[in-house]
Parts: C-alpha cells; sequence; structure tokens
C-alpha cells in the first residue's frame, strides 16, 4: 500500500505475516455462495497453506519472500512464510460448506504446495475421510511426494494432484528456473 505525499509516493513497509490461525472464519455469505458453486459445476476452492519453499523464476513466491524479509529484516525461517490452517480449522470450515451449500462436487485445495509437510497430508487425510466422502484436488512437487503422501491422499479421496511441467533438461532447470533437482 502507498499513498502520495508533498507529490511523491510513499510505499509503506509490509506489516508482520498473519498467523492463519487467528484469521477469522471466511464469511461464504458475502458473495452469493450457491450461485458461485453452481458456476464452477460443483467445484468449491479451499487454502490449507500459504507459502512455498521453492524460489523457481516463474513464480511470484521468491519476490514476495524477498520483499518480506527486507522490510522486516529477518531471516526465511524467522519470516514463517510457510503456514498452515490446522486440520480442525479445514474441516470445520469443509463441514460448513457441506452443511450449507448443495451441489459440492470437488474441493480443491489452492495451496502452492499442498503436501509440503507429510505428517499434515496424514493428519488432513485421516480427519477428511471421516466426514466427507466428496472427492478433492491438490498440489504436488516430485520432490515433496512419496508413496506415503500418494496413499494418504487416496484413501482420503483425492483424485487429481497437480504437478509442475519441468524441464528435462538439467541446464534449462538450474540456470533458467532456478530448479535445483535431478532427473530422478
Amino acid at each position: 500500500m502507498g499513498r502520495v505525499v508533498n507529490g511523491k509516493p510513499k510505499i509503506n513497509p509490509v506489516r508482520p505475516l498473519p498467523d492463519l490461525h487467528s484469521l477469522p472464519f471466511k464469511d461464504y455469505e458475502i458473495f452469493d455462495f450457491q450461485k458461485i458453486i453452481d458456476a464452477k459445476n460443483g467445484w468449491v476452492g479451499l487454502m490449507a497453506s500459504r507459502g512455498c519453499p521453492f524460489s523457481c523464476t516463474y513464480c511470484f513466491n521468491h519476490l514476495m519472500v524477498k520483499k518480506y524479509r527486507n522490510d522486516l529484516q529477518c531471516s526465511f525461517r524467522e519470516l514463517g512464510y510457510i503456514r498452515h490452517f490446522s486440520v480442525d480449522q479445514l474441516i470445520e470450515e469443509i463441514v460448513f460448506l457441506q452443511n450449507n451449500y448443495r451441489n459440492i462436487r470437488m474441493f480443491i485445495f489452492d495451496d502452492d504446495l499442498f503436501t509440503f509437510r507429510q505428517d499434515f497430508v496424514g493428519a488432513f487425510s485421516e480427519a477428511y475421510r471421516r466426514v466427507s466422502r466428496v472427492p478433492f484436488v491438490v498440489n504436488g512437487h516430485v520432490g515433496l511426494f512419496d508413496d506415503a503422501r500418494a496413499r494418504y491422499l487416496a484413501e482420503a479421496g483425492c483424485r487429481i494432484v497437480k504437478f509442475g511441467v519441468e524441464s528435462g533438461s538439467r541446464k534449462i532447470r538450474s540456470q533458467i528456473m532456478n530448479r535445483h533437482m535431478s532427473n530422478e
């Protein structure tokens, strides 16, 4: 945010990132949410986390981290850029949506990297199975996806795990895309 002071732009520094556990429950009544669900053929977007640990050149996350670290004068770890809602918060939201809206056919988690923490994926999947039969979609990363995560998600009803397309060229990945990973 910024403003003009004496004819010159003055940009405010960023504020500390909010603790996701302190945020109020989303207000789904601001808009006609049923109309939105129907317009999206029953697909409902959710967020389980915010932030990503990678610095891919095609994404904005590394620019956000740089801005926050510069303004707040802190390390990546101190910044707390990667944050998760609690499993209980997510389950409460999912139950609310299922109880208050019709025709939900798919939940799509729009997180940059839903599969980041295996313990979170396991705990969420176990809780989700108990309250919902609606299939869901998540975003993953090939370096942070394994048999355990696949099993947890499949057993909970995950139907799609989206992965970014990577180059087969190590040189392109490392020098252009800032993706330092093996071909394995």
